[in-house]
């Protein structure tokens, strides 16, 4: 083989195997670049098979859009000028590989197969927050990105220009032959519109393909949801409340199934969960846990605790912005709204700093959700750290302000809604708790800019949902009143931190001293205290809806007999 075409299959060896590296870095902790020496420990027909399928997602497989266009252009170099054939490569290699990182980045952050008509909106809002925080990285991570591709532009144009000038021999021949062998062996095995990302050989146009088809059905699920039957559901009429106890609805970011899953999280969850449970205990308080299973993995809280608040599953956020802009859903007794309409005061408590950059549709969130008034960042008088993604206040301290807020209103009865900030990635979050939560304000602001795009790990998420609880725990045993419900529960499973096999199932724990309340949610598959079985079966977040209804009315009814139906599965489409 002469030098030439060593050069010419060297760059093709590049090029087509960096199409193949986002998926490897995605998965890079559990594939291996090099995994030949295993080869040897297969017999002939499961090497075979590694040949065409393989879990491990190394770099080295066939794309045959590149083979094709490669191929193409010896047929049209003729014809076409190769500056114009080296524009046309470009845009189509390009754009392969900018899908390829989309879709292996949302991939592995929210591990459900990506899709346009979600993602456009996902995309945008995380612009947004980057853009927040924009300064000379920003610029200087455009400018590297432009030079990249512009470097990409130029190797292309190379590679074309090798094509033509090369003189290909036997070598040469013999390769395109077992490549085009190869490809031909792989769609017959596999087809190319059947495309999976361990397939060795694989078509990127099929995955954009199958990626417009999966958005197009997901488009018309979503048009199936009957607005007119939700709001025909007129709950605050058909079941009055008698009594009306103070609910807190606080879900707690990227709190997962992965405690039970991971033996060290498990362990040290073990060993502070039953100590938090009996100081509950001894103060009257009891408690019922279950795992839900959430409508996402790893990202869109909003999506998750909606579903749960509203008793429908939300699926995507391309839904959730569609609702959200719907006015119809302004009149829907989901839970807040149902509360609202009994009388209840709706606050709800975001403490990110950043948010007032934002442009965010504040009026649809206040209808949306039956908002009387929002507490934020700038209503906490907080000058003290800051942690992680917003940046945010410690919780303990935007909890118990809201709390004190709340009393000093003497808003009875009130519905709170928080979303814990300290444990969302990458898990910045304080290590201990301090005796008056006040303390933490030290007049000495910190400036960090929040923290988005950073990766945690396994023991800073571990030291993270501890504080969570301790927290909590600490909030309700100084803070609560014997009529307070609390239901605390996990948004979805940690971002970053687990696999599809992980699951998408968080715990849900409900908190109070009315044994006839939470004797419904046991009836309902919950288990006494705070320790969960997790490999009993989960409920839905969508169940919650209709549970936390019939709880409420049997407990605090005007008609204890008369209670909501319980929907197993939510409002169904």
């Amino acid at each position: 083989m002469s030098k030439q075409e060593l050069k010419f299959w060297m760059v093709a060896l590049v090029l087509n195997s960096l199409l193949y590296l986002p998926a490897y870095l995605g998965d890079m902790a559990y594939s291996c670049f090099f995994c030949w020496s295993s080869w040897g420990t297969y017999d002939w027909n499961d090497t075979w098979e590694l040949m065409f399928m393989r879990y491990n997602y190394d770099v080295f497989r066939i794309s045959v859009d590149f083979f094709l266009a490669t191929v193409g252009y010896f047929f049209l170099q003729k014809y076409l000028a190769r500056k114009w054939f080296s524009l046309l490569f470009f845009l189509l290699y390009s754009t392969i590989l900018v899908f390829q990182i989309y879709h292996h980045s949302f991939s592995e952050i929210y591990k459900v197969e990506p899709m346009f008509y979600n993602d456009w909106f996902m995309l945008q809002g995380g612009y947004e927050l980057i853009m927040v925080d924009a300064d000379w990285k920003v610029a200087a991570a455009i400018v590297g990105i432009l030079s990249l591709f512009y470097g990409l532009y130029r190797l292309l144009a190379y590679y074309l220009q090798l094509a033509s000038e090369v003189s290909f021999g036997k070598w040469s021949k013999g390769i395109t032959v077992v490549l085009s062998l190869m490809i031909g062996v792989g769609i017959y095995k596999h087809g190319i519109t059947n495309v999976r990302p361990r397939h060795q050989v694989s078509s990127q146009l099929a995955f954009i393909r199958r990626n417009v088809n999966l958005s197009r059905i997901a488009k018309g699920a979503f048009e199936k949801i009957d607005l007119d039957f939700l709001l025909e559901q007129d709950l605050s009429k058909q079941y009055p409340l008698k009594q009306k106890p103070n609910v807190h609805f606080i879900f707690i970011e990227s709190y997962g199934n992965l405690i039970y899953q991971r033996p060290n999280l498990r362990a040290d969850f073990k060993t502070y969960i039953p100590a938090y449970e009996a100081a509950l205990a001894k103060a009257g308080w009891q408690t019922g846990s279950r795992l839900s299973t959430a409508p996402g993995n790893g990202g869109g809280s909003w999506v998750c605790y909606s579903s749960a608040l509203f008793g429908f599953d939300f699926q995507h956020h391309a839904n959730y912005m569609t609702l959200l802009q719907t006015p119809k859903m302004y009149q829907y007794q989901q839970l807040h709204r149902y509360l609202h309409d009994q009388a209840y005061k709706v606050y709800w408590l975001n403490s990110p700093k950043n948010e007032a950059k934002l442009d965010l549709p504040w009026d649809a969130y206040t209808q949306f959700y039956a908002v009387d008034e929002w507490i934020r960042f700038g209503d906490l008088n907080y000058r003290g750290p800051m942690y992680g993604f917003g940046p945010c206040p410690p919780d303990q301290y935007t909890l118990n302000f809201a709390k004190d807020y709340l009393e000093a209103q003497n808003e009875k009865p009130y519905v709170l809604f928080y979303l814990t900030k300290n444990s969302h990635l990458p898990f910045d979050s304080p290590t201990r708790i301090a005796a008056d939560y006040r303390t933490l304000s030290t007049n000495e602001m910190d400036e960090q800019p929040s923290v988005l795009l950073a990766k945690g790990d396994l023991e800073a998420y571990r030291k993270a949902i501890r504080y969570q609880w301790e927290m909590l725990v600490d909030l309700i045993l100084k803070k609560g009143k014997p009529e307070d419900i609390y239901i605390f529960a996990g948004d979805h499973q940690p971002p970053m931190l687990t696999q599809r096999a992980d699951g998408f199932e968080t715990p849900f724990h409900v908190i109070t001293q009315d044994s006839v309340f939470l004797q419904q949610f046991l009836q309902h598959g919950f288990e006494p205290g705070l320790l969960i079985d997790s490999t009993a079966p989960p409920m839905t977040h969508q169940t919650f809806h209709s549970l936390f209804l019939n709880a409420m009315v049997k407990a605090n009814g005007v008609d204890t007999l008369n209670l909501p139906p319980f929907l197993p599965r939510g409002y169904e489409f």
